[in-house]
């Protein structure tokens, strides 16, 4: 098993499980063509050939130290909606007069292969079979500290996903036992 899934990830409840497995059907129809990241080589492909590009940090967000340099992948649409997000978490944190000086959005996961998402699964995250992740779809943002620490932070973080869900750009799952929000672009909206 991959040294990073050691530590101890805490159980998610049936009914919780149960929700984000529901919730994910969707996306799983809106990418039910794309194809699946079997192997690294996949994803190496996947940049070769334009279709996907690298996560980098960037002044508001940083990927986590645990994702694999190899999985800092997403498709260029998805990774051009992760920048949106980021843009506009930054400036609703200015219009709520919140100090953004020293604040970043965790990106938690990003791309999977289809090996590494069953490895994940057999750890204890909670995730479907066949993950958007694995089509370089979906990426993942902590937001824990956020409520734990700064809950208006959180807020902010909260509000700018579901405008984006609610402009049907996105598919949203709370992830609520491991502090995160799963975010899946809908490859049928444009903007």
């Amino acid at each position: 098993m991959n040294e990073q899934l050691k530590p101890a990830v805490p159980e998610t409840p049936s009914e919780e499980l149960a929700e984000i497995l529901a919730a994910q059907k969707l996306e799983a129809e809106w990418w039910k063509d794309a194809p699946v990241m079997e192997t690294e080589a996949d994803i190496e492909r996947a940049l070769g050939s334009g279709r996907a590009e690298r996560i980098i940090d960037g002044a508001f967000s940083r990927v986590s130290a645990k994702v694999p340099e190899h999985f800092r992948v997403l498709d260029k649409e998805t990774k051009k909606l992760l920048d949106e997000f980021v843009a506009e978490w930054g400036a609703e944190l200015q219009r709520r007069n919140i100090n953004p000086e020293g604040l970043f959005l965790v990106i938690s996961s990003l791309a999977r292969t289809k090996a590494y998402q069953e490895e994940l699964r057999a750890s204890g995250y909670p995730g479907a079979e066949e993950s958007t992740h694995t089509k370089l779809g979906a990426f993942d943002v902590a937001v824990e500290w956020f409520e734990k620490n700064r809950p208006e932070v959180a807020a902010v973080v909260e509000d700018v996903a579901k405008k984006f869900f609610d402009e049907g750009r996105i598919n949203l799952i709370r992830e609520r036992t491991i502090g995160a929000l799963h975010i899946a672009r809908n490859p049928h909206t444009s903007r």
